[in-house]
């Protein structure tokens, strides 16, 4: 080494000594390090990894560039929280931008395994839920794989907290458990170190450093006492979710002895959160006095608004409202701050209560909005039905008392715009953002976007494996020769597809575009269905109370109605004999069982349908499920009086409502050979596709109609991928296979195969019409594992088969009688050759049909039904 070398190694060593002595001073405020001592280490560590990483590139090998750069990587991660908490976002956002360059060229998997979860955690501030899980889960792979357990936990903690405040608590409480076994020998019983051991440790660290000895001693110390606090947090947290009110205190008391004296308020709010839900006003107000002081200064500054929101809380249970009112205003100042979307939307919905209270109608209104706003902000895109109704659940209440607000004080659009911010998320954004041909091949491909979606390169083949055993089990169980052992296994391998297929959802590119929640636009839709003489008739049913509102026919009219427990225990006999084993029948036509549109809705609401040449209806949960063409109004059919399609919710509309094809052509799939199985052979699907041969004629075909063998999984993949597709109608006919625990898994019943619903709605569809001429085709369940399914109404294969691309369907809600399916659709498909729209082919099949027949056998085909706008 040169002697001009040998100098510059002089100075970084010298350098390096003054780094040292600034690091000290960041250890000794371990807790609440300052700004200024910040900006102090960084005055001279960004010099010294720039020197060594120069000296470097010369004399390979000589200075570790890597251990120089690693902790300026993780104190310019802490610092940017630290401004972040200030509320100097673009500083934030520019050290982190420095933290990721330098660990891009300097560090290890280990290192940015770090800065991926200090991004997925920034994703999650800003309502970017799928980020955050994709970045946590991936990090934690990593830091798994680099054996670093504790970090490793950590993101496990993390991620819990995300699905924790997605509601979905039972994941949150593994994600807990996984957390505490992979450091269980170093965190036993989630006990964590004392912050004596804690010190003693940062102190050898310390003196370490000053011999020139690298470590993590202490480090390593305060990040284990902080993990076994975290936990036992996310666990208490939890328990108050979900009621359990004693133990999450008991809890909170055992974290708060592991938190440090300035950190202590923030479980002690937690406590008074407890004391608040649990009716102990006294205990609450006393605890909230004692915690202002620390609110009121210092790090703990930032979380004031809490203290408002308690206090609102207090005030309106104590039927205070202007105090309540002045508590939520000086919360929601913090915001301008501090944002925090989940604290603004409970502070809106406080002042909202207490404007109420005060009989300032207007301003609750614009309160109820402002506050279901913020709570729709904090997730951007879809997370699948799942995740998607858990998120709800906190927030159902506040936009239930919001939608009947807006009734009462007579504002319908409100109404509207609030049932639609329940319903509309799945669905709606996925229509709004459709896959382009490219996409859905990445799909197909072994990861996204370079990261493997379950932490290797073969995740999407492992879903391909999952959905190949599940027919192959499936196969045997309906062959009559299947065992328990194989119904098991079954179903353990649809619970890990479901998982996968939810990981692979969240992982979808598209999502990436979108910067703020597809939007409802309650006027345009208003608007776009009068100039086309529609109406739209939407509903959102609570228990036996019913809120509904119409659309096209001038000013929106909304109201409320109380179902008649006789004509909820006529729902109920209808919902329950759709999967009867063997039904009879006798409720699918609840228009004949005295179901009227007038038993549903209140008088206004009736009242504004008549008269549409075109009537769509968006239902709400149970009420999908029924036959709404074949029910009354005024006395009279509604199919007699209008044509009448059914769609998810009103925010599809503008992707669905496309011009119908003037001459389309048609493909067929159907007839499926199901020797050895115990599936009937159904003869009128061979006589189906012989006669709508003839109807569209050879020229009317886009292709021969796949039968026997050839109506296989693999014949449907080829049809629906076709080219020529984009002007045709595709007809499939074969027995369908509902599973009432797993709407993802219904499935078309094909030769020696079936394709279910996750695996059509990873496929493109390019027909914009699907006639299925199955039984149950429209079924969808109303809870799934015990979670409520509030939000997207249309589960299973009509929302697959939209969200691959079909714009309009033609299924049955009900079982389908062989003989019924080939009449019915032979004769929507004359209408429809004919230059009927799939509305008018439908109703006036319903039309010959009611002629042909008589009113006394509608039930055989009530269950009709047609997915469609125009």
């Amino acid at each position: 080494m040169t002697d001009d070398r040998t100098q510059e190694l002089r100075r970084l060593l010298e350098l390096q000594t003054r780094v040292n002595t600034a690091l000290l001073r960041l250890l000794a405020q371990w807790l609440h390090p300052s700004a200024d001592t910040f900006e102090r280490y960084l005055l001279v560590a960004r010099p010294l990894v720039a020197q060594a990483s120069r000296f470097d590139e010369h004399s390979r090998g000589v200075i570790d560039v890597p251990t120089l750069a690693s902790p300026l990587v993780k104190q310019l991660s802490r610092y940017a929280d630290l401004c972040e908490g200030e509320g100097d976002r673009a500083a934030a956002q520019a050290l982190r931008a420095e933290a990721d360059d330098l660990a891009a060229r300097h560090l290890g998997k280990g290192a940015r395994a770090e800065l991926q979860r200090t991004r997925a955690t920034e994703a999650l501030s800003a309502g970017r839920y799928h980020e955050a899980i994709i970045g946590l889960d991936a990090a934690a792979a990593a830091f798994e794989g680099q054996r670093e357990h504790v970090q490793a936990a950590q993101t496990l903690v993390t991620l819990a907290n995300v699905h924790e405040w997605l509601g979905d608590y039972e994941r949150a409480l593994t994600l807990l458990d996984r957390a505490e076994a992979s450091v269980a020998d170093d965190l036993p019983g989630a006990k964590p170190p004392s912050a004596l051991a804690v010190g003693i440790g940062l102190t050898r660290q310390a003196v370490g450093i000053l011999r020139g000895r690298s470590g993590r001693e202490g480090e390593e110390l305060m990040e284990l006492r902080r993990l076994g606090v975290e936990i036992l947090q996310g666990r208490a947290r939890v328990h108050r979710w979900l009621g359990d009110y004693p133990q999450a205190r008991a809890l909170f008391e055992r974290a708060r002895r592991g938190v440090p004296r300035s950190a202590r308020v923030g479980v002690d709010m937690q406590i008074v959160a407890i004391a608040v839900a649990a009716g102990d006003l006294d205990e609450a107000e006393r605890l909230l006095a004692a915690c202002e002081p620390a609110l009121r200064q210092g790090p703990a500054r930032r979380r004031l608004a809490v203290l408002h929101l308690h206090e609102a809380d207090l005030a309106l249970a104590r039927r205070r409202p202007e105090q309540a009112l002045a508590a939520a205003d000086a919360g929601l100042a913090e915001q301008r701050q501090y944002p925090d979307l989940e604290l603004a939307w409970k502070l809106q919905w406080r002042r909202a209560k207490a404007l109420d209270a005060l009989q300032r109608n207007a301003d609750a209104l614009t309160a109820y909005r402002e506050a279901a706003s913020s709570a729709d902000a904090q997730r951007m895109a879809p997370l699948g039905y799942h995740l998607d109704s858990l998120f709800l659940r906190d927030k159902q209440p506040m936009i239930e008392e919001a939608m009947d607000y807006a009734v009462a004080v007579g504002d319908a659009p409100a109404a509207v715009w609030f049932i639609e911010l329940v319903k509309s998320r799945a669905l709606s954004a996925t229509l709004s953002l459709p896959r382009t041909p490219l996409e859905v091949d990445s799909l197909e491909a072994d990861s996204v976007d370079g990261d493997s979606v379950d932490g290797d390169s073969a995740g999407t083949a492992r879903f391909e494996e999952l959905s190949a055993e599940i027919d192959a089990l499936a196969a045997a169980l309906t062959s009559g020769e299947g065992t328990t052992a194989e119904l098991e296994r079954r179903a353990a391998l649809q619970r890990e597809r479901r998982d996968l297929l939810e990981r692979i959802r969240i992982r979808d590119p598209r999502w990436r575009s979108m910067t703020q929640p597809a939007p409802i636009d309650v006027a345009a839709i208003s608007e776009r269905l009068a100039a086309t003489g529609r109406r739209a008739l939407t509903l959102y049913r609570r228990g036996d109370h019913v809120v509904s509102a119409v659309l096209g026919a001038g000013p929106v009219v909304a109201g409320e109605h109380t179902l008649d427990p006789a004509v909820r225990e006529r729902i109920e006999a209808h919902q329950a004999e759709l999967l009867d084993d063997e039904p009879k029948g006798l409720w699918f036509d609840l228009g004949a069982a005295g179901v009227r549109v007038e038993d549903l809705v209140p008088a206004e609401v009736a009242a504004s349908l008549a008269g549409a040449e075109t009537l769509i209806v968006v239902p709400h949960r149970e009420l999908h499920l029924l036959p709404w063409s074949t029910l009354t109004l005024g006395g009279r059919r509604l199919f007699e009086q209008s044509a009448v399609g059914v769609l998810p919710n009103l925010a599809s509309l503008t992707q669905l409502d496309v011009p119908p094809v003037d001459h389309p052509r048609l493909a067929m799939i159907g007839d499926p050979d199901y020797t050895g199985t115990n599936y009937e052979v159904m003869p009128d699907l061979a006589r189906e596709l012989d006669e709508l041969e003839r109807i569209y004629g050879p020229e009317g075909l886009l292709a021969p109609p796949l039968r026997g063998a050839a109506a296989s999984e693999a014949g449907l993949l080829e049809l629906l991928g076709a080219e020529e597709a984009g002007q045709g109608i595709l007809q499939i006919g074969c027995h369908a296979h509902v599973e009432p625990d797993d709407p993802m898994s219904t499935a078309l019943v094909l030769t020696g195969s079936r394709l279910d619903a996750a695996e059509l709605v990873r496929r493109r569809c390019n027909y914009p019409e699907v006639v299925l001429s199955a039984c149950s085709s429209a079924w969808r369940p109303q809870t799934v594992a015990d979670v409520d399914l509030t939000g997207d109404d249309a589960l299973g294969l009509v929302a697959s088969f939209l969200e691959a691309g079909a714009r309009s369907l033609l299924v049955s809600v009900t079982p389908l009688d062989d003989e019924t399916g080939y009449e019915f659709t032979t004769r929507w498909h004359r209408h429809r050759r004919g230059g009927a729209t799939a509305l008018q082919a439908y109703r006036r099949t319903q039309q010959e049909l009611l002629d042909l027949w008589g009113p006394d056998e509608v039930w055989w085909w009530a269950g009709m039904t047609a997915y469609a706008c125009r």
